[in-house]
């Protein structure tokens, strides 16, 4: 069986021990960028795959693919995981760009400074050096000045709900007996949520939130959430249906 994993930090907690689990399978692991896991799971690339929302809803119509209901990445309210900067003295917002403009965080908060900033409804640009766009939308690092805006912060405050960014996915063709305990042992132990406080002097005025990685019901329902926002900005071609493994009625 094949299997794919985005090679970003923010998700490392999900797959610390990816490598491991995969040999002892005897599986074939491959650490692609974010976008590039779902394209690869909806193109019958591999079997399994850590995935965005995003990449998983364009399996839809393509491929049969089910949700694993265990451990994901999932942002509620301030996480200072992804933020939004703008050019000094900005009037208007003309132009977005984003060092990773095909990323889900990014691709998020550009809806976000639509449907709140009236931002132009035009893909981000890919900037990755040189004069920024009006508006830089990025998985912050910690070179990165502090962030106007935070993007899971925006989610929640627009939609009242918290805001999925990775779970595992599978083909139905894929080793469905094997899958589900080994995403689980391929997480970091013990993983457990993170509380997040911005870092201001008075702690009384200090936005905060939760990292959590444990699918539930509120979690299933907010990536119904993402996904019918993906396809009202025609991001998606249909609303997918979460199909979850081990339900006879998916």
């Amino acid at each position: 069986m094949k299997v794919a994993i985005p090679d970003a930090a923010y998700l490392r907690p999900l797959v610390a021990r990816a490598a491991d689990v995969c040999a002892a399978h005897g599986w074939d692991l491959q650490v692609v960028p974010e976008e590039r896991a779902g394209t690869m799971l909806v193109n019958h690339l591999v079997d399994l795959a850590l995935v965005s929302p995003l990449g998983y809803g364009a399996g839809v119509g393509k491929v049969d693919l089910r949700i694993i209901p265990g451990p994901c990445m999932v942002l509620t309210d301030y996480t200072n995981v992804a933020g939004i900067r703008f050019k000094d003295h900005i009037e208007e917002i003309r132009s977005m760009g984003s060092r990773q403009p095909q990323a889900f965080l990014p691709i998020i908060g550009s809806l976000m400074m639509r449907e709140k900033f009236e931002a132009p409804a035009s893909p981000l640009q890919a900037i990755s050096k040189g004069a920024p766009a009006d508006c830089m939308i990025d998985i912050n690092t910690e070179q990165d000045p502090p962030a106007a805006l935070d993007v899971s912060e925006e989610w929640f405050d627009a939609a009242e709900m918290p805001l999925p960014v990775a779970v595992w996915a599978c083909r139905v063709e894929a080793d469905l007996d094997k899958v589900g305990q080994a995403v689980r042992h391929m997480a970091q132990e013990p993983l457990d949520d993170v509380a997040v406080h911005e870092p201001l002097e008075d702690a009384s005025m200090a936005r905060q939130g939760t990292i959590s990685w444990a699918w539930n019901a509120d979690v299933e329902e907010a990536l119904e959430g993402v996904l019918n926002l993906l396809f009202f900005h025609q991001l998606l071609r249909e609303i997918p249906a979460v199909k979850v493994l081990g339900r006879e009625e998916s």
